[in-house]
């Protein structure tokens, strides 16, 4: 099953190791609910050293124009939750929302990603928060 060619789907995670949020979004799409055994120490082992696929490699190869991630860090990062105005959020959410909301939505992709970071490094965050994309849609951002 694949989105139609029409539909956008832009997703947004403030996870740690959230880089690699949409490693393999074409198997959810057919995904059912099923019981799985827990695998043995010797199955979790092997897939601890077998090699995975950055999003960006796995989406070109895979040819899906029409998703994109952000994401609040590398996929080797931890996402910050701070204490901000009084209230608990997620760090990368709680700058994206604010940059968002005083640009009044008039800004790009890029360029809310370059204030989003800003904004992280200046109140002492390490996470670097990325957007990817499939490269045909770089003209649009």
């Amino acid at each position: 099953m694949q989105l139609p060619k029409n539909v956008l789907l832009e997703v947004y995670l403030d996870t740690c190791h959230s880089g690699t949020g949409l490693k393999a979004i074409d198997l959810l799409l057919t995904r059912q609910p099923r019981y799985l055994p827990p695998p043995s120490l010797a199955a979790f082992k092997a897939a601890q050293q077998s090699p995975t696929d950055t999003l960006r490699a796995m989406l070109v190869r895979a040819n899906h124009p029409n998703h994109i991630l952000w994401a609040a860090c590398r996929d080797s990062q931890t996402s910050a939750d701070a204490l901000l105005d009084g209230k608990w959020h997620g760090a990368f959410t709680y700058f994206f929302c604010r940059e968002l909301e005083s640009a009044e939505g008039n800004l790009t992709r890029r360029e809310l990603l370059k204030r989003v970071r800003a904004q992280l490094a200046a109140n002492e965050f390490t996470q670097v928060p990325q957007l990817e994309y499939k490269a045909t849609l770089r003209g649009t951002f």
